[in-house]
């Protein structure tokens, strides 16, 4: 004791030397003379403790332990040293034996038993885990939601089926686990599935139905696990024992189908499709649709006819499904087959059509097409379907096709023709107008005003002059309209006007012109289309072919003038103005004015002059000109042109130079 000194190191140093050396009468003299002394080192029994344990002192461990809870000293530090040491020495009887001690020295040990439990659980010692978890329940310590699913997953390891069945049992009875015994059930049985353990799977589903647990989400669960572990037999034993234990599992016959039919496992996605009609479960279109699908590629024929089942929109599912397949032969044995049972649904052959279109499969299309009408089915749907999904495709020589096959097959194509005019036009595509017009015209088809409009607008946007006069022409025989429509010219010039094509404009109206059926709403129609687009030039070019064509143009001439002022356009309004002067159109007051405020605004004196002088010998026209002439000038303080109008004055009333 001397070396010692009544240093706390050196007591510990003593002490644990004793340990080593096995000297247990030694280790307590130590002890006494520490507490005698009131030696105080933080770690010495911590240390003595671990030096019993490592050297498999077990019995000095728990003297020494008995020893410290005798004398106050905190045993805390003590024991966790202890088993960690005997955990890693592999002294699993002495790590339990060191927690029912701790027990008896007044302690919880529920946390050291959970540490043991995942120590052993990590370490695949299931066996062990198991004679934990009973030890931790006869000592009474709470289990919690991850000791349980600990407990379980090492039950279903070792394949203990009756100790499986106790834990969950005792999760059972514990009221404070109500909110997460569907999490541990979950893991119960994902474990369970993952391990290989089929019947502890069916076990645990027995035990939540006899216990009237909600069941559904665990089942949902095993399915998708049974899924990722590629144990797809046991998928169709779950959903069995969910209609065994009355939980409906149609949702999950379902997702079964949709996986199957994914991984490509045919054979599986009918046998889920059989197992969900047996339990009278609703099938919806994407199920038959899969079902079908499976069926044709294991070319199963009649399995395909008995998921049909006399049903028509089952017989539209696998009829498009064989479409979109590419199953040219199973597409006509189940037309046969929908014959022969007549099985109705309205949109069946208008939903293959459309499938056909789209694939792209344009021979089985027709084919389709020609079978509904050798056996008497209404193709009207059909070919409009067809139509637009081949324009929509941008299958423009098929559309053509289409519509040939539709008047072999006796019916008027007229319509669809028009519709696919009008398609073309709106997208555009007014290069294609041609085709469809000449088909038109061999098909003897009789076209409308409004079809003829669309037909003129294309041919001048793509500035095709020989399919514009081709329509005119075309239009001009048509005896089907009383007169020739109006309102086809006015949208050509229109377009030929905003397209800047003054050629196909002229050509237009020489139309007229020839035909004796030119009128001068045309003509306006075309002046106004030029305003709109700031065309100018174009005005009097329009101006001037109504003069040449013989059609009064008087009033245009006299809007034009007008038009050209309200745009402060001045040099327009004097070239129209004096345009319509050599053309000898009597001019008003109104016009003559409004010449003179152009003339005025460019100081123009001989054209300001001309103006007025323009009516001589009509002085209640020309006198009040000169007035407003002077007034004008005199605003604008323009006094050149007021002395040159002075000077025009004297010379009207006087003639004098």
């Amino acid at each position: 004791m001397t070396i010692c000194n009544h240093d706390g190191r050196q007591y510990t140093s003593e002490l644990v030397a004793a340990v080593r050396s096995k000297q247990k009468k030694r280790v307590f003299e130590i002890l006494d003379e520490v507490k005698a002394n009131e030696v105080e080192d933080d770690n010495m029994y911590g240390r003595a403790v671990g030096a019993s344990c490592k050297t498999e002192q077990h019995e000095l461990v728990c003297e020494l332990l008995d020893y410290m809870h005798a004398n106050g000293v905190d045993l805390t530090g003590a024991y966790v040293c202890a088993q960690r040491i005997a955990l890693k020495s592999g002294k699993y009887d002495f790590a339990l034996e060191l927690l029912r001690l701790m027990k008896t020295h007044g302690m919880d040990p529920t946390e050291d038993y959970k540490n043991q439990i995942r120590s052993l659980h990590k370490a695949g010692l299931h066996d062990r885990v198991l004679s934990v978890f009973e030890s931790m329940r006869k000592e009474g310590c709470v289990c919690d939601k991850d000791m349980y699913m600990t407990a379980i997953d090492s039950a279903i390891r070792v394949n203990n089926s009756e100790l499986l069945m106790s834990i969950l049992n005792d999760m059972k009875r514990k009221v404070g686990l109500a909110k997460t015994r569907a999490a541990v059930f979950r893991y119960a049985v994902g474990a369970a599935v993952l391990a290989n353990q089929q019947q502890l799977v069916l076990d645990v589903f027995d035990f939540m139905h006899h216990t009237n647990t909600n069941a559904s989400t665990a089942y949902v669960t095993a399915i998708r696990t049974a899924f990722k572990s590629k144990q797809y037999d046991f998928v169709f034993d779950i959903l069995r024992k969910m209609t065994e234990n009355g939980v409906d599992a149609s949702g999950e016959y379902s997702h079964a189908m949709m996986t199957f039919n994914e991984l490509e496992c045919y054979d599986q996605v009918l046998r889920a499709f059989k197992g969900m009609r047996e339990c009278g479960y609703e099938e919806g279109e994407g199920i038959v649709t899969t079902a079908v699908e499976a069926a044709i590629k294991l070319e199963r024929h009649d399995d395909v006819m008995a998921i049909c089942n006399h049903d028509g929109r089952q017989y539209t599912s696998a009829l498009v499904t064989a479409v979109c397949l590419k199953q040219k032969k199973r597409v006509f044995e189940i037309l046969d087959e929908v014959k022969a049972n007549e099985v109705e649904d309205d949109n069946m052959y208008e939903r293959a059509v459309g499938a056909a279109c789209i694939t792209k499969q344009h021979k089985l299309l027709c084919e389709i097409l020609d079978y509904m009408h050798a056996n008497g089915v209404d193709t009207t749907d059909a070919y409009v379907s067809a139509r637009q999904i081949a324009f929509k495709s941008g299958e423009n020589d098929f559309v053509l096709e289409l519509l040939r096959l539709m008047q072999k097959h006796g019916m008027d194509p007229t319509e669809q023709y028009k519709h696919q005019l009008m398609s073309l036009h709106k997208a555009g595509l007014h290069d294609r107008l041609q085709s469809i017009f000449e088909a038109m015209q061999k098909a003897g088809c009789v076209c409308d005003e409004g079809m003829y409009g669309t037909a003129v607008d294309s041919a001048i946007r793509v500035k095709n002059r020989e399919l514009l006069m081709s329509i005119l022409d075309d239009m001009r025989r048509n005896a089907g309209l009383s007169k020739m429509p109006s309102a086809v010219f006015r949208r050509g010039v229109g377009v030929a006007v905003w397209t800047n094509q003054p050629q196909l404009l002229f050509d237009v109206f020489d139309f007229m012109d020839h035909t004796d059926t030119a009128t001068s709403a045309v003509y306006t129609s075309g002046i106004r289309s030029a305003f709109r687009s700031k065309q100018y030039d174009f005005v009097f070019d329009i101006l001037r072919k109504m003069t040449e064509n013989g059609v009064d143009a008087s009033e245009e001439y006299s809007h034009a003038v007008m038009s050209f002022s309200k745009l402060e356009c001045y040099d327009q309004v004097l070239r129209a103005f004096e345009a319509m002067r050599g053309l000898g159109y009597g001019q008003e007051k109104v016009l003559c004015m409004t010449a003179l405020r152009a003339a005025t605004k460019l100081d123009r004196h001989d054209d300001v002059i001309a103006i007025c002088d323009g009516l001589s010998g009509k002085s209640s026209v020309t006198t009040p000109l000169h007035s407003h002439a002077l007034e004008q000038a005199h605003s604008t303080n323009k006094q050149g042109l007021v002395d040159s109008i002075l000077q025009g004055i004297k010379k009207f009333t006087t003639g004098a130079e």
